[in-house]
C-alpha cells in the first residue's frame, strides 16, 4: 500500500492481493484455497507492524537526507 499508493478500504486489499498473486505466479507458485485464506489473514494481521517499519525507515531516510544537506551547507559556507 505504502509503496504503490493504492486504493482505500477493501479496494486496497484486493489490489494488494492481486499484486501478491502476480508476484507468486511469476515464480510459478500457486496457493490452495486454504492457503489463500491463511495468507490474507496474515497480510491484514501484519499491517500495523509493516506500516511502523515503513514509517521508521522513511523517518530515518529523511533524517539522513537532512543531515547531508546541513553538512553540505556547512562545507559550501566556509
Amino acid at each position: 500500500e505504502e509503496e504503490l499508493g493504492i486504493g482505500s478500504g477493501s479496494q486496497k486489499w484486493e489490489i494488494a492481493w492481486q499484486k501478491l498473486t502476480e508476484i507468486l505466479a511469476d515464480q510459478n507458485i500457486s496457493l490452495r484455497k486454504s492457503e489463500e485464506k491463511a495468507v490474507k489473514t496474515l497480510m491484514k494481521a501484519n499491517v500495523g507492524k509493516i506500516n511502523q517499519q515503513t514509517y521508521d525507515v522513511l523517518l530515518k531516510k529523511k533524517l539522513i537526507q537532512d543531515k547531508a544537506i546541513v553538512q553540505q551547507s556547512r562545507l559550501t559556507s566556509r
